[in-house]
Parts: C-alpha cells; sequence; structure tokens
C-alpha cells in the first residue's frame, strides 16, 4: 500500500472564523482586551467586556468604543449571579450566569491575567477557563499556554493601494508559544515583502467570483475550490462549442466560469489583478465571445491550442488586454561625487532601472560614466537666472517619459533633501500623479568635510553643527546663524556669494546674522569638488580666505564653506582644547601654528590613502577615452550625445570598446582590402575574366578523389568527381556514389565573383563568398565542404589551388601586413575587443547559462545529433552544455588542486564563471582574475556584486605583463582557460615568465587550457592569413573603418601555438623553474560544443512573441546604431550572421578532423599544470 506522509505533532491547525452571529466575551478591559476587540469586531462579531469596575475602569479605546455602541462593557459585581460564598469564585459564577443566558457566544478571551495594577490569579483563570469548556466554549487565557483552548495568530490586514481601505486579504502567523515576539516579526517582513496592491486584487478577484456566479441555481457552488473538484487551475476544461454552450445548463455554466476565475488567480500577475476594470471581469466571464484577441495579448502559461480556436476562444487561454502604461520616477542622490559613494540602490537605478536619467549639472562626469549608453542621459541647463527655469524643464520632461512608461532617473547631487529642491519635485509630480522613489544619497555636507579631514563634530573642539545655504529662493538673502564657539557652520552654494557672506558673519551689525559676530581669526575650510581626483581644498581664516581664494585663481565648482574650530582640530598633533576654560586666550597662536604663520594652506587632490579604494571598472573605461579627440570619441564609444557632451574631455564618454590604433600597417591594409573588395566585383562583370577563374578552378577540382561537391551555377551543374552536365533542368547525370561516411555537399552560386575569390585565395575568398552572399550553402553542409577540401588537402586539387600565381601574388599584401595585429602591449587591448565587446547580449544568446566561452568536458560526443530538432528547440540541449561546461570547470579545480585558503590568480576571466564557481565550492579562497575586455570586466563585477563575492572575487582591467609588483610569488593557483591563443609567437616567453613570477616558490601550480596546432602545419600556418585571424573588411557603405574592424574580424592577432614551441617557451620563460607534469586531452568535445553554440547562435536570429528583432539582431543594433541601422543595415547583419556561422563550422571542422589540437598521436586538448621548484612543476596542456 502507499506510504503517505506521517504526522508530526507540535503545530496548530490554523483556520478562519466567520461570527457575524456570534458574540466574543472579553474579560478584562485593558490594552490588550481593546486590541481583542477590535480583532472580533473587524471579524463582524458582538463584542462584550467584562471586567471589574466597568466602564469606569475600561481603557481609553475601550470607552470611546462603548460610546459609539461599538461594544457593551459589564461589570463583574452587576452580572446576575454572582456568588457571595467566599471558597467560590466569584468572576466564575457570574461568567457562568452569563453564558447560560447568551448562547451565540464563540469565543471567550481573558486579558487580564497581563502582570499589571491588578491582575487575575492563576487559580481564578483555572476556574474560568472550566466554565467555558463545561459549555463547550473554546476559551485563550493570556500568558496562561495551558489553560489556552486557541491562541491568537500575530495578524496584518492589507489595505487597498489606492483608496487606503482596509480589504479582505489577512495574513497571520504563529510559533505556537516557541516566539510570538519573533511571530511579529516574521508577519512584518511578509507584509512588506508582498506587493502593495495585493489587498486590491483579492477585492477584485472576489467581485469576479460574484459576477461568475450570478446565475441563480438551487445547486451550492463550492466555495473554496473554485474548480469545485479538486484545488488546482490545470485540471482539464473540456473544450466548448457554440453548439454545445446552448445546452449547457446553469450549474455548469458557473462551474466552467468558476474554473476560469481560478486560472485568472494562478497565472495573472498581482498588479494585474488589481487593476481590473468590471469590463474586463464580464470579457473573462462572457461565455458567447470568449476573450478579446490583440496584438498586445498573450496566452496564459501552459495553454494550449485546440482546433477550432480560430473560431471559439479557447477559455485554456486567458488573456491580458492592453494596460495603461506608467512610468515611474526615482529621486536619486549620486552622493559627492566620487563613483563609489553610490549607495547600492543608487547604482541599481542608474545601471540597471533608468530608461531616462534627468541629471543636475554638477553631477560628476565619473558618476554620470556609469549609465549604460543606452539609456537617454539630459544634463540640468541651470545657468546663472535660469535656475527656476531648468528645475521646471526636468520636472516636466520626467513626467512626459513616465506617461509614456518609462523609469525616470532624476540624479540630483549628494542628497535630494539637503538643498536639493527634492520637496518641490515631489509635490510637482504627486500633482502629476505619480509618487516618487527618493533614495538618499551620502551628503556632501558631511562626506565634503570628511575628505579634507575635518569633522563636523568634534569632542573639544566642536559639539553640534549646523547646515545653512549661502542663498535663499530665487536669489534672496538668507539669514545666517551667529558665532557660537562650540559649534560648526557648513555653508552650500555659499563659495559664489563669499565676499557678501563674509561681510554679514564679521561685521558688528546684526543684520543677516542671527547671533554674534564671529572673529576675524575664526578657521574656514573652501572645499571644492569634494571626494574627487581633482578636489581642492583653501585653508585660512574669515579674515583671508577672499585673498586666499584670488590668488588660486579658477574656480572648481561645486564648492562649500565649513567654518569653525573643528576645521584645524585634526591638523598634524590635532588641537582639541578649543573648548577649555580660558583657551580663547591662545586662538591666535593656535590660527599661527595651525597655518605655519601664513594666511592660507591650499591642498590638492585626495589622500593617498585613496589609491585603489573604489576603483571599478568605470575608471578604467574613462582612462581608455584620454588623449583622443572628440570625433575620435565618437568613432570609438558610439554616438556622441549632445545632451551630455558639451565639451573636449573624454570623460563625458563611455568607453565601451578599443580599436587598433591607424599606423602604415593598417593603411597598406586597408587600402589592399578596398582595392581588392572592389576588384573583385569589378573584375567578376568581365566574362573573360570570370570564365577564366571559373574554368580554372573547376579544372582544379576535378582532381577531387574522396567526398562528392557539386556546384550549382545559372547555366550549368558540377559534381565533382564528375563531368558537368548541360543545365540543372536537362542534367541526366548523377553524381557518382560514395561511402556512406563520406561528405557530401551542395553550393549554389549567386554571383560569379566567387570562381575569382576562391582563385585569388582559396581559404579566405570560400569565407568571404559565403559572408557576402556570393553563394548559397546549407549550415550544416558546410562542415562537409570543409571535410572535403581536408580529405583531399594532399592531392593536386587543392595544392594546385593554394600554389597558384594568382594566389601567390594576393596573398604579399597579406603577409606584408601580418604584424598589424601582433600581440603587443599597444595592440592587446583592441585584439581582445574586436572579439569579446561586441556586447554581452550577443554571447548570452548562444552560451550556456554561465557565460563559459570554452571547450565543455561532455558524457557523450554525439548525443545532440541524436536528440530531435524539437527537442533541441525546447532547450533539452541547454542544460547538458551547461552540464558539460560545469563539469570542465570542476575538472581545471581539481586538476589545479585549489585547496581552502588558496589564493588563485585567473588569466583570461571570460564572464566569470570559472573564478566565481572557485569562490563557491572552494571556501577560504580569494582570487583575482584580469581581461582586457571592458563588457566582460563589467559584466563579471556586476556578477560579483550580485552574489556577494566582493571581498573574494576581484576583477581587473590589466594586461598580464602590467601585474603590479605586489603580485610576485602571491599566489598558489594560477588558472587560464583559453587566453594562450591571444598572447602571439613573441610573447610566448614573457607568458610564461609572468606566471613563474606570479607562483609561490616551491608550492606554486598552475593549469592552463589552449588550442594547439600539430607541428606539421605550424610553419604554413604562421605564414598565411586564415579566416579566424583576419577576415577582411566588408567596405560597403560601413561608417568607419573601426567599425567594421569589431563587426567582421574574429580574431586579430590570435595564434596558435604548437606543443614543442610552448615545452620551450615554458622552459625558458621560467629559466627551467617551470616542468610539465602532465597532459589531459579534452579536445574531441569542441565538436559538439560548437555545434551547441552554432544552434543558439542561428536561432538568436529569429524573433519571438511581438519582438519583431531576435535576441542577437537587437544586440547588434543597440551596440552598433551607426552600421546596423544604416542604408545597408540589413546586409551588414546578414554578412555578420553568416561569418559567425561559418566560424562556428570552420572551427568544428577543424576538431572533428582533428586538424586542430592533434600533435602526432593526436593528443588535442591538453590542460597545463605548473608547479614550481624541486617539486618538479606540474603542467598540464590543453591543446583545443
Amino acid at each position: 500500500m502507499t506510504a503517505f506522509p506521517s504526522p508530526v505533532g507540535g503545530a496548530s491547525l490554523l483556520l478562519s472564523f466567520r461570527l457575524h452571529t456570534r458574540t466574543v466575551v472579553i474579560i478584562g478591559s485593558n490594552p490588550l482586551a481593546a486590541s481583542r476587540a477590535f480583532s472580533a469586531l473587524e471579524a463582524d462579531s458582538s463584542v462584550v467586556v467584562i471586567a471589574k469596575g466597568g466602564l469606569a475602569s475600561a481603557c481609553d479605546e475601550l470607552k470611546w468604543r462603548a460610546q459609539q455602541d461599538q461594544i457593551t462593557i459589564l461589570d463583574f459585581a452587576s452580572v446576575p449571579g454572582t456568588s457571595a460564598n467566599a471558597d467560590v469564585d466569584a468572576d466564575a459564577v457570574a461568567l457562568d450566569a452569563y453564558l447560560s443566558s447568551a448562547p451565540s457566544v464563540a469565543f471567550v478571551v481573558v486579558t487580564d491575567t497581563l502582570h499589571g495594577d491588578v491582575r487575575r490569579t492563576h487559580s481564578s483563570a483555572t476556574e474560568l477557563a472550566q466554565v467555558c469548556r463545561a459549555r463547550n466554549i473554546p476559551v485563550n487565557v493570556t500568558d496562561t499556554p495551558d489553560l489556552c483552548d486557541f491562541s491568537f495568530t500575530s495578524t496584518h490586514r492589507f489595505l487597498d493601494a489606492e483608496s487606503g481601505e482596509p480589504t479582505s486579504l489577512q495574513v497571520g502567523v504563529t510559533t505556537n508559544g516557541r516566539g510570538c515576539r519573533l511571530a511579529g516579526r516574521v508577519r512584518r517582513d511578509i507584509a512588506t515583502k508582498l506587493p502593495k496592491d495585493i489587498g486590491g486584487a483579492v477585492g477584485k478577484i472576489g467581485r469576479l467570483r460574484q459576477l461568475a456566479k450570478q446565475k441563480a441555481t438551487s445547486t451550492p457552488i463550492p466555495e473554496d475550490n473554485e474548480d469545485g473538484s479538486v484545488p488546482t487551475p490545470n485540471s482539464p476544461v473540456p473544450q466548448r462549442s457554440t453548439a454545445e454552450h446552448d445546452s449547457e445548463n446553469a450549474v455548469e455554466d458557473i462551474k466552467r466560469r468558476m474554473k476560469w476565475v481560478a486560472q485568472v488567480s494562478e497565472y495573472w500577475p498581482i498588479s494585474r489583478l488589481a487593476m481590473m476594470s468590471e469590463k474586463e471581469m464580464e470579457n473573462i466571464l462572457d461565455g458567447h465571445s470568449g476573450l478579446p484577441r490583440s496584438s498586445g495579448i498573450h496566452k496564459a502559461e501552459g495553454s494550449q491550442h485546440h482546433p477550432g480556436d480560430s473560431e471559439v476562444s479557447s477559455l485554456h487561454s486567458l488573456s491580458l488586454t492592453a494596460l495603461e502604461v506608467r512610468g515611474r520616477i526615482l529621486l536619486v542622490g549620486s552622493g559627492p561625487g566620487h563613483p563609489s559613494l553610490l549607495t547600492v540602490a543608487t547604482h541599481n537605478a542608474l545601471t540597471k532601472m533608468a530608461d531616462v536619467v534627468l541629471s543636475d549639472k554638477l553631477v560628476p562626469d565619473a558618476v554620470l560614466a556609469l549609465i549604460p549608453p543606452h539609456v537617454e542621459v539630459r544634463i540640468a541647463r541651470k545657468f546663472p537666472g535660469n535656475a527656476d527655469g531648468a528645475q521646471n524643464e526636468l520636472m516636466e520632461a520626467a513626467i512626459e517619459a513616465a506617461n509614456k512608461g518609462l523609469t525616470v532617473v532624476r540624479l540630483k547631487q549628494g542628497d535630494p533633501s539637503v538643498y536639493g529642491r527634492a520637496g518641490e519635485e515631489v509635490l510637482y509630480f504627486r500633482a502629476h500623479g505619480y509618487e516618487p522613489v527618493v533614495i538618499p544619497g551620502v551628503s556632501s555636507v558631511l562626506a565634503g568635510p570628511t575628505f579634507a579631514g575635518i569633522p563636523v563634530t568634534q569632542r573639544g573642539a566642536a559639539e553640534s553643527f549646523v547646515v545653512c545655504t549661502g542663498v535663499g529662493r530665487q536669489g534672496k538673502e538668507v539669514k545666517l546663524p551667529g558665532y557660537e564657539r562650540g559649534r560648526t557652520l557648513v555653508l552650500l552654494m555659499g563659495v559664489a556669494r563669499l565676499p557678501q557672506i563674509l561681510e554679514t558673519l564679521l561685521s558688528s551689525e546684526i543684520g543677516r546674522r542671527a547671533g554674534a559676530a564671529y572673529p576675524a581669526h575664526t578657521p574656514i575650510a573652501l572645499i571644492e569638488r569634494a571626494s574627487m581626483p581633482d578636489q581642492r581644498v583653501i585653508f585660512s581664516t574669515l579674515s583671508s580666505i577672499a585673498q586666499a581664494l584670488e590668488s588660486v585663481g579658477e574656480q572648481r565648482p561645486p564648492g562649500m564653506l565649513v567654518i569653525g574650530w573643528s576645521v584645524l582640530s585634526l591638523w598634524a598633533t590635532g588641537d582639541v582644547n578649543v573648548l577649555d576654560e580660558g583657551a580663547e586666550a591662545q586662538d591666535g597662536e593656535r590660527v599661527a601654528r595651525w597655518l605655519d604663520g601664513k594666511g592660507w594652506r591650499i591642498c590638492e587632490g585626495l589622500d593617498v590613502g585613496w589609491g585603489g579604494i573604489g576603483t571599478d571598472v568605470c575608471q578604467a573605461r574613462l582612462a581608455f577615452a584620454a588623449n583622443h579627440s572628440r570625433e575620435q570619441r565618437r568613432l570609438l564609444f558610439g554616438r556622441c550625445d549632445p545632451q551630455r557632451c558639451t565639451c573636449t574631455t573624454s570623460k563625458s564618454f563611455i568607453c565601451k570598446r578599443v580599436y587598433h590604433q591607424r599606423n602604415i600597417l593598417s593603411t597598406v591594409s586597408d587600402i589592399w582590402a578596398t582595392s581588392s573588395q572592389s576588384a573583385f566585383y569589378a573584375l567578376a562583370k568581365s566574362r573573360v575574366v570570370a570564365g577564366f577563374a571559373e574554368a580554372a578552378v573547376l579544372r582544379n577540382l576535378q582532381g577531387l578523389t574522396k567526398g562528392s561537391l557539386t556546384i550549382i551555377t545559372p547555366r550549368k551543374t558540377y559534381h565533382f568527381p564528375n563531368q558537368p552536365s548541360e543545365s540543372p533542368s536537362t542534367s541526366e547525370t548523377a553524381p557518382p556514389p560514395s561511402n556512406f561516411d563520406e561528405p557530401k555537399a551542395e553550393i549554389v552560386l549567386k554571383n560569379s565573383s566567387f570562381f575569382l575569390r576562391l582563385a585569388a585565395s582559396p581559404d579566405l575568398g570560400f569565407a568571404e563568398a559565403y559572408m557576402f552572399g556570393d553563394i548559397d550553402v546549407d549550415t550544416d553542409q558546410l562542415i562537409d565542404i570543409f571535410r572535403i577540401f581536408v580529405l583531399n588537402s594532399r592531392t593536386e586539387a587543392i595544392t594546385s589551388l593554394t600554389t597558384s600565381t594568382l594566389a601567390k601574388i594576393c596573398s604579399v599584401p597579406a603577409r606584408l601586413t601580418a604584424g598589424r595585429f601582433v600581440g603587443s602591449l599597444q595592440n592587446a587591448q583592441p585584439n581582445i575587443s574586436a572579439h569579446y565587446d561586441l556586447g554581452n547580449d550577443i554571447f548570452k544568446a548562444f552560451l550556456s547559462r554561465d557565460m563559459t566561452y570554452s571547450c565543455a568536458i561532455f558524457p557523450s560526443l554525439d548525443a545532440d545529433l541524436k536528440l530531435g530538432e524539437q527537442d533541441l528547440g525546447t532547450g533539452a540541449s541547454d542544460d547538458a552544455l551547461c552540464d558539460a561546461q560545469h563539469r570542465k570547470l570542476r575538472h581545471v579545480i581539481a586538476k589545479a588542486d585549489i585547496r581552502p585558503g588558496h589564493r588563485v590568480l585567473e588569466l583570461g576571466s571570460g564572464w566569470g564563471s570559472l573564478s566565481l564557481l572557485i569562490a563557491e565550492t572552494v571556501e577560504d579562497t580569494t582570487i583575482d582574475t584580469i581581461t582586457l575586455s571592458v563588457q566582460q570586466a563589467e559584466y563579471v563585477q556586476e556578477k560579483i556584486e550580485g552574489q556577494g563575492l566582493c571581498g573574494r572575487v576581484r576583477v581587473h582591467l590589466m594586461d598580464y605583463r602590467a601585474m603590479p609588483a605586489e603580485w610576485q610569488h602571491a599566489f598558489d593557483r594560477v588558472v587560464s582557460i583559453e587566453m594562450i591563443e591571444a598572447v602571439g609567437t613573441e610573447y610566448y616567453e614573457t607568458y610564461f615568465a609572468k606566471i613563474d613570477w606570479v607562483l609561490k616558490k616551491e608550492t606554486g601550480v598552475a593549469v592552463i587550457q589552449g588550442i594547439t596546432i600539430p607541428e606539421g602545419r605550424y610553419d604554413e600556418y604562421v605564414k598565411t592569413e586564415d579566416f579566424i585571424r583576419k577576415v577582411r573588411m566588408s567596405l560597403r557603405d560601413c561608417a568607419t573603418s573601426a567599425t567594421n574592424e569589431l563587426v567582421l574580424t574574429v580574431f586579430p592577432g590570435g595564434i596558435l601555438p604548437n606543443v614543442t614551441l610552448l615545452t620551450s617557451a615554458i622552459n625558458s620563460g621560467s629559466s627551467g623553474r617551470l616542468l610539465i607534469e602532465s597532459t589531459s586531452n579534452i579536445g574531441p568535445h569542441y565538436a559538439r560544443t560548437l555545434r551547441e553554440w552554432r544552434r543558439r547562435f542561428d536561432a538568436g536570429f529569429t524573433p519571438s512573441g511581438d519582438d519583431k528583432l531576435g535576441v542577437i539582431e537587437r544586440a547588434l543594433r543597440e551596440e552598433f546604431p551607426d552600421v546596423m541601422d544604416g542604408p545597408r543595415g540589413k546586409e551588414e547583419i546578414e554578412v555578420f550572421r553568416r561569418k559567425w556561422l561559418y566560424y562556428f563550422c570552420y572551427c568544428e571542422a577543424g576538431f572533428t578532423m582533428r586538424l586542430l589540437g592533434v600533435q602526432h598521436n593526436s593528443s588535442e586538448l591538453a590542460e597545463c599544470e605548473l608547479r614550481v621548484g624541486d617539486a618538479k612543476t606540474l603542467k598540464t596542456f590543453a591543446n583545443l
């Protein structure tokens, strides 16, 4: 027999009671009794309070409710049946007498057992409880669990978000007597985490239920389970036709409606339920017309399509009609200026939530640089005399954007509520129907003095502080506080009116000052651009500050003034005796000592201790943009937003990617690309040239001996190794039979330039022909074409193509400019950026969920080929890829023997999957990971923060040759996955020397995974330019060569090593300290990894739902609007798609045919583990 769960005691049976015809009796008249009375009243119960002294002794709330006739209060002495027998509890007798005359009592609650002036004894409470039990009335005795039949939960009743009225939704929490105080906390947590409009949603569902049951029937309709059978909204509902509806009786109709109510309750968003109108409810329950269909309607999760749905709407699918689009407004404080002082809430608002940012002009560039490039940014035009106009302009813009459904971030300097005019904006937005969320910021009132080394309060120098503004509303003067020796005065927006402020503070006449005049020698600090790298602080006295400010020349707004003895209290050895009795007599000497006898002191920049604190990707981005002209920055960083950039400083831009510097090699390369590209199309129009190229290529292809290749031209169809037929329509010649395992492929010619490209450069020519649409080839057959050429690579058919005179001539420019992408410090970052900074959304579309971009390890190499297309499309393969990537990462961690307490360096962050997995699975480890990709670093930093790993994982935008000195011999382990391919032949020794340099002596271990090429192919490989290392740019009306380089190159500067070369570099780079201990081979797994990526990538161009663009096409348009939205945008997108499909197929064929990573005995992928010193260093090399 089936085993069912065994009950575990100690819980309560939670019930809700309807008390509208019942009475609750409460014993006692204290505040707790009032609370119990209120709860009973909300349950529509009658309430009778019985207490000693009756109304006179009741608490204020009970008296008020009695006066309002909400409750009845009785005195025990006046209740009939009170006993005068001293041996019998008089209250028990009185209660028994009352209960005998009130048969509708549901509960009795005893509250006067609480500690207080008059407390009921335990024996008396026991007798009261016995009276209740004798009459089968449940009783609760406060603070006496052994006498209780029930207990009260900690209850919250939700309010309607619009009306503020209580709703029918309640939440009760009980700990069954184990933690009453904790129950209240849990209740509060639940209430705050549920949507605010959930109460209104319950009310709307209640109304929907009423409408569903409007038809009169004598058959009872279930109340609790709306489907009338099982408590699930997914039980089948028979599909109804129009004819069946006519014969449906009232009960069936109501049951069906109640099922629809259950569906709505289960699947619609809470916010959508709360907004249902009466008309929408009628549409939902309309049994004739079904639900409205529109472009804005989505089927509910779990819905199915049935025959006839087009004629009769299926009520399995409940639609959401279009919502009124409403945005939201966030009023956000940006802090004093330093990006690291942004609150987490502000950072999220700017980087993850904002559609539009409306910023004050004083918000520094470093904060604006954090805002993603797709977010619109407007800067307030608050010029002198235009402050109010600019303020109104931004408020109107906020309302306009919010009405479009956008999230608006109104960004203010410091804290919005500290002279930030937040109140005006809150009232304005509220008047226009929006309640803004105000996010506090770190106020410059506190942060500015702190950065200047000034405490606004300091024991012995300043007991209080006051904050004022130097200018009032509409420029009016404000009254400043008078002098108090123990008080610090902080003045905002006062530097521009410094002369007037000094006159007010020093004048013997009170005037605009409330209190005594300030002594002329009072210390003052003028702080400009607080917390920013160019911060400047002028220390002086009230008598000399004007002259000091004049001496420094140009001002640096924003500025603030700090006045008082706290200004000098922490200088040098400090002075905290200012408030001592008689200290005033030594003020002159005190000030002279502080200023070294001079009139002022100027301090530039931040304290050196701030170096490295708060360093983030933003600062690295800004550094990349340095020393470029405005036009260069436009090309580098995308569109220049005139609202954000009104100057020539690079800091107003966000560096998303880095391009190669222009030089003579790049110029030669571009000239060759331009001329050759044009020449191919021009010469292809010549019948003589095109015919010559076609004849030459076809003649060579006659030598194919393995596989079957068909080329279909407009005039003829060619079969290789067969002879051509006359035409596609009249051909009776079939290709020769081939072995089952031999590849077969078909090429359809679209442009005659194909033959010319192939004759000039077989590898690049074929790639370009496919990319530019000169030929059509099924994606899967691309791999077969590569296999055919590999199988015939030693035949005259292929060798004659690659060694022809034309091919040699065309390869000269490529060989001469091969050094353009060499992996130098200057080129390294542009090389990486060209591939990895395409945009994180593009890589998300085809990588596994953990964003691992390297060879996985599968339990089966070809299981994906056995899955049907339907399975692949539903994500069945996605879990397999993610599992395989995790398997590989765990393999690397195990190979490196990473242990708790280890410090690990990762060379090449990728998107952080390895470093994050190490932190998650090996406790007490710290990981530093470096990358040259801006967008990878940004993504990894977000993951680190999101997973709470900021103290353990650090991402650095850094070249491996630029690691800081303190990293020398600091790491227990070094791991690197598929980064070696970007190093370059000239730098292998440097690479391994750096690994040796960072590893701890004697105990260090490194694991390196990388792709290798067989020794036998290496010499030829390094002399030629293949598809992976460089693709010629498409010059079809594209805006800039920089953009095309990014869109159309694959891995510029990349080169695959061979194992012999690496072995030598390891030995020489480390002076023999690094020794190879083992290798492991995972190369065959790369073919399947590439297939998985290719399928996802291709699917990323397929629109889904209402979106007319696939996720990758949308990402491309957002990342490269100048190109993708240009006149040739669709063509360029297709070129990009074909390039990547070609790349995946090209590599898959290489691994399938063992041309990549094959080293003599087919040891393709090896991971190198390095041990240092006498331990005979282990190195496993990953040759993919």
